[in-house]
């Protein structure tokens, strides 16, 4: 799910910057906050939904790794804000808690 840039940013949503690809076509997706979610998509619509699954896969495996889950940094003007879908958000607060 992604939202409007006015929206408000919650726990567990990150900025997404898309960047055109001057070699394959289409648009390359990264989160600053979660450096190994990467993903690609043929044009920002695609991209954005991509973004979406690459950011729930991140943040599981950082939960099977019993990693930390970076708290978002504000959004700037090139990003796109993705959120994580709520099973997921739900998971990576009891994940959280328990960590406490």
């Amino acid at each position: 799910m992604t939202l409007s840039k006015g929206m408000t940013m919650s726990r567990f949503s990150y900025g997404a910057k898309l960047t055109p690809d001057e070699t394959d076509g289409g648009w390359v997706v990264t989160f600053r906050d979660i450096p190994e979610g990467i993903t690609q998509g043929d044009d920002v619509e695609s991209a954005l939904k991509e973004a979406s699954d690459c950011l729930e896969e991140a943040i599981a495996a950082r939960i099977d790794d019993q990693r930390d889950i970076p708290i978002p940094s504000p959004l700037t003007d090139d990003e796109h804000l993705v959120c994580l879908p709520i099973q997921t958000a739900l998971k990576a607060s009891v994940y959280l808690a328990m960590r406490e």
